[in-house]
C-alpha cells in the first residue's frame, strides 16, 4: 500500500504540463480489440531474449504474448510502434553478433506475423517510423538510413560529417529530422528524401551540450529535448521553435555559422512529450520528494498517459522504477514488475 501511495503521489505531482505559452516465436493473439480502453505493448527483458506483451490498459493482468525475440546476451531490444498502432518494429543484436554498431537486425511484427526485414544495423542509433507507416529510419554504419518498412530495402542514406554522431528524431512525409552530437554540442539537421536520395536541406545548433529525448511537435514547428548540465546530474527540458520555411534559414546554416534559436528552459525536468493537441508535458524532479513520474506517451486520442515512475534521490540515483499509466478518469494502473513501455496498440 505504501508503494502504491508513493507511485500515486509521483504520478499526480511529478508532472509539469506547460500550455502552449507556458528462435523466433510469434504469439497467438487476436488483433481485434473490442474494449473501450486501448492496449499497451510492453517488453520484458531476459538475458538472451525479450518478450513483447499486449496488455489491456484497464486490466494489465489480462495479457497476451505477441512475440519472443532472441538477442545477444546482455543486450535488450529497441522497439517502436507505428503511427496507426498496428505494427511494431524492433532492433535486436543478433544472438551470434557482438558489435552493436553493425550486428543488429530489424524485425517487423503485425497481424500477418513476424519477419526479419533488414540486417547490419546499429542498435543504438534510434528507430522511428514515418507518419504514413510505410518507412522506418535507422542508423547503418554511421549513416541515417530510410528503409521500406515491408521489405527493408534502402530508400535513402545520409552521412554526417566526421566526429559527429547522428540520431533519428522523426519522419513526417518525406522529411527526416536527426540530431548530430559532437564536441561542440547538438545540431538538428533536416533531411529530404527525394528521388532515391536523402539530402540535408537545413540545420541549426540547438545546444552547446549533450542532449537526448528529442521530441518534435505535431505541427513540426517546435522541438523539445532533455539536456544534462556539464559535469552534474542536473537535468533540464528545453523547447525551441523551428524555422517555418527555407528562407528563414538560408545557406549560412549549412556552414559553421549555425545560430541557436530562442529556448525556453525548465529546470530539474526530463522527458518531454507532445499531446496530439500540441500541448506538452515533462517529468519534474522535486527536491523535497524521492519520486518522479516521467511521461512516456499519450494514446492516439490523448486520453491515456503512460509514465515511468521512479523512486530515488534524483537523476543518476534511482532505487526502483515502475511502468504505470493514467486513465481518462485519473485512475492509476501499474504494469507487471520489470515491464518496459514500447507503445500504445490499437490493432
Amino acid at each position: 500500500m505504501a508503494l502504491a501511495l508513493l507511485l500515486l503521489i509521483g504520478v499526480l505531482l511529478g508532472l509539469l504540463t506547460p500550455g502552449q505559452h507556458t528462435t523466433i516465436e510469434f504469439g497467438s493473439v487476436s488483433f481485434l480489440h473490442g474494449g473501450g480502453a486501448p492496449r499497451v505493448l510492453a517488453s520484458e527483458y531476459h538475458d538472451t531474449f525479450t518478450t513483447l506483451w499486449l496488455l489491456d490498459a484497464d486490466d494489465p493482468q489480462q495479457r497476451t504474448r505477441l512475440a519472443r525475440l532472441p538477442h545477444a546476451v546482455g543486450w535488450d531490444i529497441e522497439a517502436s510502434v507505428s503511427a496507426d498502432q498496428r505494427a511494431v518494429a524492433a532492433l535486436a543484436l543478433s544472438p551470434s553478433g557482438w558489435d552493436p554498431d553493425t550486428d543488429a537486425v530489424l524485425w517487423r511484427i503485425d497481424a500477418s506475423g513476424i519477419r526479419e526485414v533488414a540486417a547490419d544495423l546499429d542498435l543504438r542509433g534510434g528507430l522511428i517510423w514515418s507518419d504514413d507507416g510505410d518507412r522506418v529510419v535507422v542508423r547503418r554504419r554511421g549513416a541515417i538510413t530510410v528503409l521500406d518498412a515491408q521489405d527493408g530495402s534502402p530508400l535513402g542514406t545520409w552521412r554526417a560529417a566526421a566526429q559527429m554522431s547522428p540520431h533519428t528524431v522523426a519522419m513526417r512525409g518525406d522529411t527526416v529530422w536527426a540530431t548530430l552530437l559532437g564536441a561542440n554540442g547538438t545540431v538538428l539537421a533536416e533531411l529530404q528524401l527525394r528521388e532515391g536520395a536523402l539530402r540535408e536541406t537545413r540545420r541549426t545548433q540547438i545546444s552547446d551540450g549533450w542532449t537526448r529525448d528529442w521530441a518534435l511537435a505535431p505541427d513540426t514547428r517546435s522541438i523539445a529535448w532533455t539536456e544534462q548540465g556539464a559535469g552534474s546530474g542536473e537535468l533540464s527540458v528545453r523547447v525551441a521553435p523551428l524555422a517555418s520555411d527555407e528562407s528563414d534559414w538560408g545557406q549560412a546554416h549549412l556552414s559553421a555559422n549555425w545560430s541557436a534559436p530562442p529556448v525556453e528552459r525548465y529546470e530539474r525536468s526530463a522527458m518531454p512529450i507532445w499531446q496530439p493537441s500540441g500541448e506538452w508535458a515533462v517529468g519534474s524532479w522535486d527536491r523535497r520528494s524521492r519520486e518522479v513520474a516521467l511521461p512516456l506517451a499519450w494514446d492516439a486520442a490523448g486520453r491515456w498517459l503512460a509514465l515511468r515512475v521512479m523512486i530515488g534521490l534524483g537523476p543518476g540515483s534511482i532505487e526502483s522504477e515502475q511502468l504505470v499509466w493514467r486513465g481518462p478518469e485519473g485512475d492509476v494502473i501499474s504494469a507487471p514488475e520489470a515491464f518496459r513501455f514500447v507503445g500504445w496498440w490499437s490493432g
